[in-house]
C-alpha cells in the first residue's frame, strides 16, 4: 500500500512538471486561503495548512493530497532535511503539541507532552531535533522561549536562551535567526516602538541585524548561513529582501504594492522561495535567472473527507445566562443559539435554530417573552421571542414564536427592559443610547455618544443613570429623563473616571464605582433626595424598631374582641321615657327604627407619589460619599431587593468573592457573601435569593449555600455558515470601529 502511495504521489510531481498542473478540471475547487507553507530541501513540493489539517502539493501546482485528517486544528508543518517527514503542531490532546508524519500521511507520531504545549519553528539540519517556541515560568509581556527538543520521541527540553524571540529558523551550521516584538501580523502601516526586529543568535551572543521603523519580521536563511530572507513594510506593503549577515548587501525581491508577502519558505537548495499573497501561494525561482513570483494554482477534487462541513458539539458551558424574575426559568446562550430551561428537571429547550450569533437574552418583567440580539455579521437586530403555548412554562414548550423588533442593517447591543416593561432601552451604533416601545416601535434617541454608554433604570422607568467617556477620555456619571424633557446632566463631576453606576431598588441611591485617589477604585453613593440624607440614624432606627414590632406582634381582627354593650348616654335616656309616653298615650307601635348616623363621605384616594419622582440636583455632587477599603478594586455592584445592602465584586485580605456593605454605611468593613467569582447577578425578593452564572454554569445563592443548574446541549452546525457569520462580523468590526472614518479614503466593500 505505501508503495502505491509512493507511485502516486511522485506520478503527482511527474504530471506537474509536464504542466499539466495548472489545467483544473471541471468541478474542482481551488485552494485559496491556505496558509503556512513549508518547501522541501530540493523545491518540488510543500507542505501547508488548509481547512485545519497539513496538506501537500507541487511547486508547479496541480492536485493537493491530504496528509491529515482529524478534528482538531494542525498548523506549523515542517518538513524534515531529508524530505521524508512533516512535523507539525496539532490540538489532538487539547494543547498545542508537536507531532511527525510520513509525507504520504502515515507513521503518526507524538513527540511532546506539555500542558502548556508548543510552537513548532524548525527542524535542525541532522533532523533529529526540532526548534521550538513555548511558555514556562518567566515573566514579563513576552514570555515565549526558544526550547531544543528530540524529533524521535517525548524527551526532555533544552532552552537555548533566556530571551523572547520568534519566527526563529536554523542555520545548517547551528546559527539562529529570529524576530524580536512586532505587531499582528495582518497589520499594515505600522510605524513605532513595538516594530518587529531581527536578530541573531550565534556563540551565545546576540546581535540585532534589522531595526527598521516599519517592522522587519519572518527571517529565512539562504542556502548558507552568510545571508537571509526578511520581510519588510518599509515600501508600505511588506515585501521580501535579501541581505548580507553583515548588512553590506540588501536587494529587494518582490514589489507588491497592494498587499503583502507573508510566510516564506525557502528550500534548503536556495532555489525555490513559496509565500503567500492575497489568498493563493506564489513561488519564485532562482533558477530560472530572472526573479518574478508566479502563482501556484492548487485545487482539490471531490469531497474534502474530514473537512468538518458539518460540525456536532455537545456543549456543557453558557455564554451567557439570565433567570425569570421568580428565579426559576433560564435562558441562556449556547453553541450561538438561545435555549431555555427551569431549574429543577434542566431540560434545556432551543429557541432559536441559525447561522445567526444569538446574545444578551432578557426576560421581560411580566416573564412573556425574552427579548434578545441575533447577528448574522450584516446586521445584529433586536428580536423577541414567546411561547407558542402561553398556557405552559417556557420549559414546557416545545415550540416557540421569534420575531424582529429593529429594522436590517442595524448594529444593536446592550439591551435592557424598564421596570415597568413599557420600554426597551439599546445601545446603536458606536454609542448612541435609544429607547423604544416594548414593541420595538417609536424608537427615539437619548444620547448621543462616541463610545457606549453603561447605564441603569430608575426604579420607576422615568431616569436613567449611565457612565459615558468624554473626548478627553474621562467618564462621568450622569443623570438623563427618559422622555427627554432635560439634558443630561453631570452627577459625578470628577476628571478622573468613574461607571458602574446602579440605582437602589427604592430608587433613593445611586451607587457606583470611582478612580479618584491615586490608582485605588472605591464605592461612591449619593442620596437623591437631601431629605433622606439628613434623617438621623435615630430616626433610622426607630423605622427599624417599628417594622420589627409590627412583623412580630401583628394586630388582632376586630371579630376577635369581646362585645362591650356601650352605656346610653343622659340624654338618650330622657329621650327614650318621653317616647314611651307619647306610645302609651296615643298607642302607638314599640319599636321604631333607628336612625342611623349620616355616611361619611368617600375620602378622596391619594396617590402614592412614584418613587425618585424628586431628586435634588442642586450641589448633588457635593453629596457624593466615599466608601474606601484599602487595597481592594471594587466592581460589579448591585444591590438586596430592600436597598439596604450593596454588594461588589472584590478580593479583600486575599478572598476574592461577593462582599456587602449596608446601608446607611456604619462601617466600611465589608461582609464575605459568596466566596467565588460571579458574573451577571440579580438579588431576587425571593428567599432573598442571588442568581447568577460563573464557569460557563447558572447558578444560585439562597440560604447561604450555593447551587449550580448544570446542562448539556447537543447541537449540529454547518461550519461554512458558521465561519461565514465569524468572517462578516470581524469585517464589520473593522469598518466600524476604524479610525478614520473615511476608510482612508478606500472603498470598503471593494474591499
Amino acid at each position: 500500500m505505501r508503495l502505491q502511495s509512493s507511485i502516486l504521489f511522485l506520478l503527482s510531481l511527474l504530471f506537474t512538471a509536464l504542466g499539466f498542473s495548472q489545467e483544473v478540471p471541471k468541478g474542482a475547487e481551488i485552494v485559496e486561503l491556505a496558509t503556512q507553507p513549508d518547501v522541501s530541501p530540493d523545491g518540488k513540493f510543500f507542505a501547508f495548512v488548509w481547512d485545519g489539517d497539513i496538506w501537500t502539493a507541487s511547486t508547479d501546482g496541480g492536485k493537493i493530497r491530504r496528509i491529515t485528517t482529524h478534528q482538531a486544528q494542525e498548523t506549523s508543518p515542517k518538513i524534515s532535511p531529508n524530505g521524508k517527514n512533516i512535523a507539525f503542531a496539532s490540538q489532538r490532546t487539547g494543547s498545542w503539541q508537536v507531532y511527525t508524519v510520513s509525507i504520504y500521511g502515515g507513521n503518526l507520531k507524538q513527540i511532546t507532552n506539555h500542558s502548556e504545549g508548543y510552537f513548532l519553528m524548525d527542524w535542525y539540519p541532522e533532523g533529529n531535533h526540532l526548534l521550538v517556541r513555548s511558555k514556562r515560568d518567566q515573566r514579563g509581556p513576552r514570555v515565549d522561549r526558544f526550547f531544543k527538543i528530540s524529533s524521535k520521541a517525548i524527551g526532555k527540553e533544552e532552552l537555548l536562551f533566556d530571551a523572547h524571540g520568534d519566527e526563529g529558523r536554523v542555520s545548517k551550521n547551528g546559527k539562529v535567526i529570529f524576530q524580536r516584538g512586532g505587531v499582528g501580523l495582518y497589520r499594515k502601516g505600522y510605524k513605532g516602538s513595538q516594530s518587529a526586529q531581527v536578530w541573531l543568535w550565534d556563540n551565545n551572543k546576540f546581535t540585532r541585524l534589522v531595526a527598521e521603523e516599519g517592522g522587519s519580521r519572518s527571517p529565512r536563511w539562504d542556502v548558507n548561513d552568510g545571508s537571509y530572507y526578511y520581510i519588510s513594510g518599509k515600501s508600505g506593503a511588506f515585501n521580501l529582501y535579501k541581505r548580507s549577515i553583515n548588512g553590506d548587501d540588501e536587494k529587494k525581491i518582490t514589489h507588491f504594492e497592494d498587499d503583502s508577502v507573508m510566510l516564506p519558505s525557502v528550500s534548503r537548495d536556495g532555489n525555490i522561495i513559496v509565500f503567500r499573497y492575497l489568498a493563493e501561494f506564489h513561488k519564485i525561482d532562482f533558477s530560472k535567472g530572472e526573479i518574478k513570483p508566479e502563482k501556484i494554482v492548487i485545487w482539490n477534487r471531490g469531497e474534502r473527507t474530514g473537512s468538518r462541513e458539518e460540525e456536532r458539539l455537545e456543549i456543557r458551558t453558557a455564554g451567557q445566562a439570565v433567570f425569570s424574575k421568580d428565579g426559576l426559568e433560564i435562558a441562556f446562550v449556547a453553541g450561538g443559539d438561545l435555549w431555555v430551561m427551569d431549574t429543577v428537571l434542566k431540560e434545556p429547550k432551543r429557541i432559536t435554530d441559525s447561522a445567526a450569533e444569538e446574545r444578551e437574552p432578557v426576560f421581560s418583567p411580566d416573564g412573556n417573552s425574552i427579548i434578545y440580539i441575533s447577528d448574522d455579521g450584516l446586521s445584529a437586530r433586536l428580536c423577541r421571542a414567546s411561547r407558542a403555548d402561553d398556557n405552559i412554562f417556557w420549559w414546557q414548550n416545545e415550540e416557540f414564536k421569534t420575531e424582529n423588533l429593529s429594522e436590517d442593517g442595524e448594529v444593536i447591543e446592550d439591551i435592557i427592559y424598564s421596570p415597568d416593561g413599557k420600554s426597551i432601552s439599546m445601545i446603536k451604533g458606536q454609542g448612541d443610547l435609544w429607547i423604544a416601545d416594548a414593541d420595538g416601535k417609536n424608537q427615539r434617541k437619548l444620547i448621543s455618544s462616541w463610545n457606549a454608554p453603561r447605564y441603569d433604570w430608575s426604579p420607576n422607568s422615568q431616569w436613567i443613570a449611565y457612565s459615558v467617556y468624554d473626548n478627553n477620555f474621562n467618564r462621568d456619571i450622569w443623570i438623563v429623563p427618559v422622555d427627554g424633557s432635560k439634558p443630561a446632566f453631570n452627577l459625578s463631576r470628577h476628571p478622573d473616571s468613574d461607571g458602574g453606576v446602579k440605582w437602589s431598588p427604592d430608587g433613593k441611591l445611586l451607587a457606583f464605582t470611582g478612580r479618584r485617589f491615586d490608582t485605588e477604585t472605591d464605592i461612591y453613593y449619593v442620596w437623591l433626595k437631601k431629605s433622606d440624607e439628613q434623617i438621623s440614624s435615630r430616626e433610622r432606627e426607630l423605622d427599624k424598631a417599628l417594622d420589627l414590632m409590627k412583623k412580630s406582634r401583628p394586630k388582632k381582627s376586630s371579630d376577635s374582641k369581646p362585645k362591650i354593650d356601650k352605656a346610653p348616654e343622659k340624654e338618650e335616656v330622657e329621650e327614650s321615657r318621653f317616647i314611651k309616653g307619647l306610645r302609651i298615650m296615643f298607642n302607638l307601635p314599640s319599636k321604631q327604627k333607628k336612625v342611623g348616623p349620616k355616611p361619611e363621605l368617600p375620602k378622596e384616594e391619594k396617590k402614592a407619589e412614584p418613587k425618585d419622582s424628586t431628586i435634588d440636583f442642586d450641589g448633588i455632587n457635593e453629596r457624593i460619599r466615599r466608601i474606601s477599603i484599602p487595597d481592594v478594586t471594587e466592581n460589579n455592584l448591585f444591590w438586596s431587593p430592600d436597598s439596604k445592602k450593596l454588594a461588589f465584586s472584590g478580593k479583600v485580605k486575599g478572598v476574592q468573592g461577593i462582599y456587602t456593605i449596608g446601608f446607611p454605611v456604619k462601617s466600611a468593613t465589608p461582609s464575605l457573601l459568596i466566596s467565588k467569582t460571579i458574573y451577571m447577578p440579580r438579588w431576587l425578593s425571593k428567599d432573598n435569593k442571588i442568581v447568577y452564572y460563573s464557569s460557563g454554569v447558572p447558578g444560585a445563592f439562597v440560604r447561604g449555600k450555593g447551587e449550580s443548574y448544570p446542562f448539556k446541549v447537543l447541537i449540529k452546525r454547518s461550519l461554512s455558515s458558521h465561519y461565514r457569520v465569524g468572517f462578516l462580523q470581524a469585517w464589520r468590526a473593522m469598518r466600524d470601529g476604524f479610525y478614520d472614518s473615511a476608510l482612508n479614503n478606500r472603498d470598503w466593500d471593494k474591499i
